[in-house]
């Protein structure tokens, strides 16, 4: 999908966070290429509070990604992410 796709996904979604998916708390939404070759950046740069947009940079096909337990990324250096889109259709 492109960017502004999805934004729109991301934005009719935001009530997903603070809510539980396979008993694990969707903490956030995110914006990644589909690639996700730089999906370690794109989280070592939302752990640190910063923007991320400038790795988005070169792209033209996009996901929109919840993340699990974000909260523990620091304790446990890694996270979970599922496509917004599988937890649609496992609600629907």
């Amino acid at each position: 999908m492109t960017f502004q796709e999805a934004e729109i996904l991301l934005n009719l979604n935001k009530n997903l966070i603070g809510t539980l998916f396979n008993e694990k708390k969707i903490t956030h939404l995110i914006i990644v290429p589909i690639q996700k070759d730089n999906l370690g950046l794109i989280l070592s740069n939302i752990n640190l509070d910063s923007d991320y947009s400038n790795l988005l940079i070169g792209y033209d096909d996009f996901d929109v990604l919840a993340l699990l337990d974000f909260d523990q990324y620091p304790n446990i250096g890694s996270a979970t992410s599922v496509s917004v889109n599988v937890i649609c259709d496992k609600l629907s």
